[in-house]
């Protein structure tokens, strides 16, 4: 399923729910718009909305991210979740005694339909979202490349090169689909990454074109601080769906 479609389907979850949906670019901050320039949610991968419950009282801006990685994630506010009336918490997290299922659970469940999602489902407070969308517009800049592989940098520079899990086509956008991640200096030798996040791969990029390599002290301090990222966003992951 490409990104196009994804974005497309999540605005339509979004609407089924009357929710009044800005469909945004991170990299402009603006409506995503098509190559003609009208809105397009399909180009979208920033959604922001007021969440309101059943009893009508709205619980503050949500913000639904596709980040670089291919993965979701849900950032909101104080309110939703805590301070909430009894049949709006049932909306949100869903009722066992009736077996309906809430909002957080439709969009759990989308990430895992869409198997193109494959960084994950997570959820994260509302104040963190500048951050990722500061990361995220940094990673979009200048990739290019074949059907099969994308590059970030020049060749006549050290550059982080991507290797897809399938053929990009039209449309698609270059920094997802990641099966590997390759650093490759100017003489044309690559190294693999021990990883698959872009903002890993940017900070390794930067070590190597000041002169490291990832198998260095630093490089290996860059991969062990992107897996220790990883474990902690699988613990609380897992912990917010016990909880």
């Amino acid at each position: 399923m490409a990104q196009n479609s994804i974005s497309s389907e999540l605005n339509d979850l979004l609407i089924t729910h009357d929710f009044d949906v800005d469909a945004l670019s991170t990299k402009t901050g603006k409506p995503a718009v098509n190559e003609r320039g009208v809105p397009d949610a399909s180009e979208a991968d920033m959604f922001s909305f007021d969440w309101v419950g059943p009893t009508g009282k709205n619980y503050g801006t949500m913000v639904i991210l596709l980040d670089q990685n291919g993965g979701m994630t849900v950032y909101f506010g104080d309110n939703l979740g805590r301070t909430m009336e009894p049949e709006d918490k049932k909306a949100w997290y869903g009722d066992g005694e009736s077996g309906s299922r809430g909002f957080l659970e439709q969009l759990k469940n989308f990430a895992i339909r869409t198997s193109k999602i494959r960084g994950g489902f997570g959820l994260e407070n509302l104040s963190k979202l500048k951050y990722a969308i500061a990361g995220q517009a940094a990673l979009t800049e200048s990739f290019y490349g074949t059907k099969k592989v994308s590059y970030s940098g020049q060749p006549t520079e050290a550059r982080l090169m991507i290797k897809h899990t399938r053929p990009i086509t039209e449309g698609d956008k270059r920094y997802r689909y990641v099966e590997s991640l390759f650093i490759e200096t100017v003489e044309g030798e690559r190294f693999r990454l021990p990883f698959r996040k872009l903002a890993g791969g940017r900070a390794m990029l930067e070590h190597v074109r000041q002169g490291g390599n990832p198998y260095d002290m630093r490089g290996q301090h860059i991969a062990e601080t992107v897996n220790q990222l990883n474990v902690l966003s699988q613990f609380r992951r897992a912990h917010r769906s016990c909880v």
